[in-house]
């Protein structure tokens, strides 16, 4: 009985635009299912080892939405929804991946490595609110060497093949998804593609580089 409540009183805010205006009905099925995410995204405060929140699928059915028909009416007030909750899961995912982390496993469809980046030494990163710091520790001395550093650079494309809210890219202008496990304490990287001068990315499907970290402070 609740459920059918929320969907009713939801039914009612989605905006009329008229019968002269024939809506596409997938685009406002994506609109509800969105809003009811986001009236439901109060238990990610009780519960929030959720995997992927409510906001974040109400931010992708908004997101859908929108790229149904993008000149509707309908389609521009879900775009602004989505970008709204866009800052909020950006500025979540930022506040996650600062910490100090260590490299567990790394490797792709061919293979897993362990731990060790070689030479008697750790894959360590530093992740502030602005860079990337890689470096290996030594495992004796506890020495760390600063291999490399990048500016963290959120993917913001709209065009881009799907939401991207948890994708940074490099210097190099390699594509990496980011993403945790329910306690936060685990950090996985996934380079899905490359994006070109041209502003097009070349989307890596196959044999995807891959590494974790576990997160030591």
């Amino acid at each position: 009985m609740k459920k059918i409540l929320v969907i009713i009183i939801i039914l009612n805010c989605i905006p009329n635009f008229g019968q002269t205006e024939r809506g596409d009905s997938i685009q406002k099925v994506l609109f509800l299912r969105a809003n009811i995410e986001l009236s439901n995204s109060e238990i990610e405060v009780d519960y929030p080892e959720i995997e992927k929140s409510h906001i974040e699928r109400a931010y992708t059915n908004y997101y859908f939405c929108y790229k149904k028909n993008q000149n509707s009416k309908i389609g521009q007030i879900a775009l602004k929804k989505a970008d709204s909750l866009k800052v909020i899961i950006i500025t979540n995912l930022l506040n996650n991946m600062q910490g100090v982390w260590k490299r567990k496993i790394n490797g792709n469809n061919n293979g897993i490595n362990s731990t060790y980046s070689g030479n008697n030494s750790y894959e360590i990163l530093i992740i502030s609110n602005n860079k990337i710091e890689f470096y290996n520790e030594n495992i004796k001395s506890k020495k760390r060497t600063l291999v490399k550093s990048e500016n963290i650079k959120v993917l913001r494309n709209i065009n881009y093949r799907s939401p991207t809210i948890s994708e940074l890219i490099y210097s190099d202008n390699h594509i990496w998804s980011i993403s945790f496990n329910k306690s936060k304490k685990h950090i996985h990287f996934i380079n899905t593609g490359k994006m070109l001068k041209n502003g097009d990315v070349l989307e890596i499907i196959c044999g995807n580089t891959e590494t974790m970290y576990e997160k030591l402070k």
